[in-house]
């Protein structure tokens, strides 16, 4: 009975803060033990992210972990003149930092 009462408040706090649940039907479950599995692993986005976020799935490799993989793209529809690839370390530097 508490699962179910906690079920209802998350499904209405997604329902008021106008909030989508990506995950979809699969075969594959989000979390596996010796006890059982369950999908208790979501994957929540707002209004901007929902149309962007494409290909959601629950991955076949193996984790380090008893949560199985999640794997999702994230597109844009507009199209980009240049395209940045570095695979190297980042950082923000602003005059804020240099102070």
């Amino acid at each position: 009975m508490i699962v179910k009462q906690k079920e209802k408040i998350l499904e209405e706090y997604i329902i008021s803060r106008n909030l989508h649940i990506m995950n979809v039907e699969s075969e594959q479950s989000t979390f596996k033990s010796r006890r059982g599995s369950s999908n208790v692993d979501l994957t929540i986005v707002n209004n901007q992210l929902l149309n962007v976020l494409k290909h959601w799935e629950i991955s076949a490799e193996e984790s380090c972990s008893d949560h199985n993989i999640m794997k999702f793209d994230l597109r844009q529809d507009t199209y980009h003149k240049s395209e940045y690839s570095y695979t190297g370390r980042r950082y923000i530097v602003t005059d804020r930092n240099l102070k």
